[in-house]
């Protein structure tokens, strides 16, 4: 698990983080890519994550689920949105509870990524938490290794190891060996999908092998 605890002002925030990161969000800004907020965008938001999870090969959860959990949260839940050129291209979910704000959801368009688009969409969620007077952003679990961990490791964030139990309740457990032989052969066949099928089956995919 990442976490990342925040600074007391903006001001603070914009000084402390890594000069690079710095760079990366003005070159991000360069690019005119404009905020948005708000529940409405929920809708904007799950088709970025959709086209990023397609492109990765793995299913994702549907729209109406997403809303649904975006209401069930009232005003803790928020979406945050990056568009450019009247196209949303990146955004993140975020839920607040006490002083801690999480984000579960976060996703960028690929053919997005040369504007930086990750580096904006984050320091927006740190600096709106410092307005808040929030204490600490917690960042999620990532694989050890991976580049999503190193990304939230130059912002500064801590690590705590965390240990996964699964138990199936028919079957045997899945395998969670990501280059296993039958685990690549699943993600091709997912990629080659098109978009409106992968988006058609996600939600029963998930709901029959991810709940």
């Amino acid at each position: 698990v990442a976490s990342l605890p925040l600074w007391q002002t903006q001001d603070e925030a914009w000084r402390c983080i890594r000069g690079k990161q710095r760079n990366c969000i003005r070159k991000a800004r360069e690019h005119g890519l404009l905020l948005r907020g708000g529940p409405p965008e929920v809708g904007r938001f799950h088709d970025v994550l959709a086209e990023n999870m397609h492109s990765k090969g793995a299913p994702i959860y549907g729209l109406r689920w997403m809303r649904a959990l975006v209401d069930a949260f009232g005003p803790a839940a928020d979406v945050i949105t990056l568009h450019h050129g009247g196209r949303c291209v990146s955004g993140a979910v975020t839920v607040t509870f006490r002083d801690v704000v999480a984000v579960p959801f976060a996703s960028s368009r690929p053919d997005a990524l040369p504007m930086r688009p990750n580096d904006l969409l984050y320091w927006e969620i740190i600096s709106r938490s410092c307005a808040r007077g929030l204490r600490e952003l917690d960042l999620g679990t990532s694989l050890r290794g991976s580049t999503a961990l190193d990304f939230k490791l130059h912002w500064g964030a801590r690590t705590t190891p965390r240990s996964v139990q699964v138990k199936a309740l028919r079957g045997r457990p899945p395998s969670f060996d990501v280059g296993s032989r039958s685990v690549r052969a699943l993600v091709a066949l997912w990629q080659r999908l098109p978009r409106a099928w992968a988006d058609a089956l996600g939600p029963a995919v998930c709901r029959r092998f991810l709940l």
